[in-house]
């Protein structure tokens, strides 16, 4: 659990670090400009999958690399790469959203059995929970606890029925809470998992934004750094010197911030190993499962199809529905939350475009320019709706998604 905790605050320092040396960097004197080959290199690294270590290097490389772009006047190339990087490495992060959010709905809850299987490996946990919470409860009220009170033989209350009764309704109700007892328990566990999922996108995609709304600020001079300060805290701007706003944001801000998002998601992540892994050490379960599971995940060309047309259709509810934030002098006309969702759903387009499309085409190329257009975290809300509109215009027909819309109309 520590080590898990760890992690997840390093990777909320690692979104945080690119746009914190920004507002650093602006009290720095300007030293010359690295190599365009240094940074070709390590824009290379960074290719998908990722690792841990190539993301470290770039955020330290870019450290101590002279970042700020309201100082330093550096090459528009190297200007260009750097911001690359940086963009590399979100995306890394979104990518990391996806596979958490995908674990719960495609692995548990996808279908009954894995609910079943997943209930099982959590049972230890949550009889451990159920038995502190009542030694909590009965110490709190100086209640005796003797292990005779779970005795079948003691009960509070009386075994016989208060009134008459017909063998039917006895047979009934017996038949409902054997059902209770059997089904109930995994509808339970399926929501659990809907609920940790939803709340997982929610959280993270909220501290997404707040970073995407905080790196688009930096890019302001007026905005820049007091601001900040507003972002991060979601307060009113103080007036303050430059220098108190950036001490205020390094040493109180910003670990408060990192402390408190750890310990909001630090249930809503799936268990640790030991947790899942013990079931499979103490039953032997059947090969035919794998062939299961295979054609369980095995997703059909419509399927495909159906699920990203429903990401712009997400894209789309998100830009007409969602509230704006509270404050509009605030840099972003969208909230956090809604700014996250936005990120994340357009990073399932670039996956879909880059994966599935084929390469060097006109229908990918153009795809990828209607993304880059709704990745613009400076583009008005309206805009955007229009970049959406023209991706329903110019890639419903050929994609298929006007097809899969009518199917769905009509009922078929």
């Amino acid at each position: 659990m520590k080590g898990r905790k760890r992690g997840d605050s390093a990777r909320i320092q690692s979104f945080i670090l690119p746009f914190t040396l920004c507002v650093a960097g602006s009290f720095d004197s300007p030293s010359s400009s690295e190599s365009s080959e240094a940074l070709h290199s390590l824009l290379a690294s960074l290719k998908p999958p990722v690792s841990q270590s190539a993301a470290d290097d770039a955020l330290n490389y870019l450290a101590q690399a002279p970042t700020n772009v309201l100082v330093t006047a550096e090459d528009a190339q190297e200007k260009v790469l750097k911001e690359s990087i940086k963009l590399q490495l979100v995306c890394t992060r979104e990518a990391e959203i996806d596979a958490e959010e995908e674990w719960w709905a495609n692995d548990i809850e996808h279908s009954c059995f894995s609910v079943a299987w997943f209930l099982l490996q959590t049972l230890p946990s949550r009889l451990t929970r159920v038995l502190r919470t009542i030694l909590d409860a009965t110490r709190d009220r100086r209640l005796s606890f003797r292990p005779s009170l779970f005795s079948p033989y003691t009960c509070l209350f009386s075994l016989d029925a208060p009134f008459p009764a017909h063998a039917s309704i006895t047979t009934i109700y017996m038949v409902c809470s054997i059902w209770s007892a059997v089904f109930l328990p995994l509808h339970l566990t399926q929501e659990e998992c809907r609920y940790n999922q939803r709340k997982l996108r929610d959280e993270r995609a909220e501290q997404l934004g707040r970073l995407a709304q905080l790196r688009l600020a930096t890019l302001s001079a007026d905005a820049f750094p007091g601001q900040l300060v507003a972002h991060i805290s979601n307060e009113p701007p103080v007036a303050q010197n430059n220098l108190g706003h950036v001490q205020h944001i390094s040493s109180v801000l910003l670990p408060n911030h990192v402390a408190e998002h750890g310990a909001q998601i630090q249930q809503l992540r799936r268990p640790s190993w030991p947790v899942l892994l013990w079931p499979k050490l103490l039953l032997d379960r059947h090969p035919s499962r794998k062939l299961c599971i295979a054609i369980l995940a095995w997703q059909p060309q419509q399927e495909i199809r159906w699920t990203h047309q429903k990401t712009v259709q997400r894209i789309e509810r998100l830009l007409v529905s969602q509230p704006r934030v509270a404050h509009p002098a605030i840099s972003n006309s969208l909230s956090a939350q809604t700014t996250g969702l936005l990120l994340i759903s357009v990073k399932r387009l670039r996956a879909y475009a880059e994966s599935s499309l084929p390469a060097g085409s006109l229908l990918r190329e153009g795809f990828l320019e209607d993304v880059v257009d709704l990745e613009d975290l400076g583009m008005p809300r309206e805009e955007k709706l229009l970049v959406v509109e023209r991706m329903w215009r110019s890639w419903g027909g050929v994609l298929g998604w006007n097809s899969i819309t009518g199917e769905a109309a009509s009922g078929i």
